[in-house]
């Protein structure tokens, strides 16, 4: 049995919902109080009496999964932020009890702000755990994006993961869009200078994730915030940083025919995501871009501008 788990979450990301996460609730309510775009206000769309944030605390969810653990193979426990509810734990912790843990491998999708050792050492008691720390650019930049998420929790959760064991594989997941997509160079040139031992280290179908560096996948909705709504001119100094990065990985880093030709995660996932980005042009979005990040700050009383300076022409 493959079980996926989706939980709440304890951030706001600027790309989430309170579908994502019951930290969005307040926030939520206070855009579409001021959002006048039609666009952004279907796509952040959500109605509490539609949607329950709190399955997870009743008696008769967990009376069935816990029914179903001598036949679970694979758990995989989707974002929001599966770490900061107990149930998730006492969950581990009886699956241990039972004698089954060593059958099955643990999935992950995860801010990473909450592991600790305590977490570190159910884990020892499973097969396999596969952990996707989602960090999306560097300090305050992250901070933004990932609101409030502080970079030295992050750092702090990078080092310990990176002394774990080897049955768990961990890797740092990007996702791509208009507000990271410009420093997207520098958050992987960072992460290759921090010299971890294990972090993208592992193997994903015989070829290493991310081609050793990070895990890269593209954000689609909300729709004006795709790096598809950049402008032609913006677009085009992303390639070029793209390919003053080709060479420097080929100086650098790697000259394997594996990581450029052959595996997905490799260059050919740097290719992709500029292929992606220069196939439509999306920048009719670019007033819904603006009146949504001017709306947060406001909420929030973040300034984008300051923290995404090669944005500000377009905020």
């Amino acid at each position: 049995l493959d079980l996926r788990l989706g939980h709440t979450c304890n951030l706001k990301c600027v790309m989430c919902s309170p579908h994502d996460s019951s930290r969005w609730v307040q926030d939520h309510k206070q855009l579409t109080d001021i959002t006048k775009s039609p666009i952004i206000l279907k796509q952040v769309e959500w109605h509490a009496s539609e949607f329950d944030n709190y399955w997870y605390e009743k008696p008769e969810f967990w009376a069935q999964v816990y029914e179903q653990i001598p036949h679970i193979k694979h758990l995989y426990f989707a974002g929001g932020e599966p770490l900061m509810i107990k149930e998730h734990k006492l969950f581990l912790e009886e699956i241990v009890r039972r004698g089954y843990a060593k059958e099955i491998t643990l999935r992950y999708n995860s801010n990473g702000i909450l592991i600790d050792q305590e977490m570190i050492d159910i884990w020892n008691n499973f097969k396999q755990v596969r952990y996707a720390f989602s960090i999306d650019d560097l300090q305050e930049r992250n901070y933004y994006i990932r609101y409030p998420a502080k970079w030295q929790d992050i750092e702090r959760s990078l080092w310990l993961l990176d002394g774990t064991p080897d049955h768990i594989h961990v890797h740092v997941a990007c996702a791509v869009q208009v507000l990271n997509i410009k420093n997207l160079v520098n958050f992987a040139k960072w992460k290759l200078s921090q010299g971890f031992k294990k972090i993208n280290k592992f193997k994903l179908d015989d070829f290493e994730s991310g081609g050793g560096i990070i895990n890269m996948h593209l954000l689609y909705i909300p729709t004006f915030l795709s790096a598809r709504i950049l402008p032609k001119e913006d677009k085009e100094e992303i390639r070029k940083q793209f390919m003053e990065f080709k060479q420097w990985l080929w100086d650098n880093y790697r000259q394997d025919d594996s990581f450029w030709h052959l595996n997905p995660y490799g260059w050919k996932r740097w290719e992709g995501i500029l292929k992606f980005v220069e196939a439509q042009d999306h920048s009719n979005l670019l007033p819904d871009f603006k009146e949504y990040i001017q709306n947060l700050d406001k909420i929030r009383e973040t300034n984008a501008k300051e923290v995404f300076p090669e944005l500000a022409h377009l905020l």
